[in-house]
């Protein structure tokens, strides 16, 4: 079972995330199709002309890669399925206040047998979650979203 975190948050909240991953060596990839597979890192977790999801990983992650043929022309989508990475989504962006989701398994399927990735990833995803969880306080009754209560009153939930 994969775990992740939502959050409701504000542009300098997103800016304070982003420097606790940079400052741990994350990188952020672009879930892009492209026409060649190739890795394109992005500066920011959320660029203004793009609501393409971002893979967090660090520098030497493999990513695999899955091929699609649209009129004739094969392009190429990132895959974080075997890949040590966290998927970062953002949607619902009004004005300042956005809805992201971090999303992490720690484990895959291949040839029907269960294979863990890299333990010391996973503990980094750990200790990112659990930062977040101390950052954000629970909207109640929904477990798994968290906001910023200095900008978020919880009537709004």
């Amino acid at each position: 079972m994969g775990k992740q975190i939502n959050l409701f948050l504000r542009q300098s909240d997103l800016k304070k995330i982003q420097k606790y991953l940079l400052d741990r060596q994350f990188m952020f990839f672009a879930d892009q199709i492209t026409p060649n597979p190739h890795l394109f890192s992005v500066t920011e977790l959320i660029t203004s002309d793009s609501e393409w999801a971002r893979f967090l990983a660090f520098e030497n992650t493999f990513f695999n890669y899955l091929s699609l043929e649209k009129e004739g022309i094969t392009q190429f989508r990132p895959t974080d399925h075997k890949t040590e990475t966290i998927t970062f989504s953002y949607y619902d962006r009004k004005d300042d206040l956005f809805r992201v989701r971090f999303y992490y398994c720690p484990y895959y399927f291949e040839n029907q047998e269960k294979k863990f990735k890299n333990p010391d990833f996973s503990l980094q995803v750990d200790r990112f979650f659990r930062w977040l969880r101390a950052q954000f306080k629970p909207v109640p009754d929904m477990p798994t979203f968290y906001y910023n209560p200095d900008f978020a009153p919880k009537e709004w939930f």
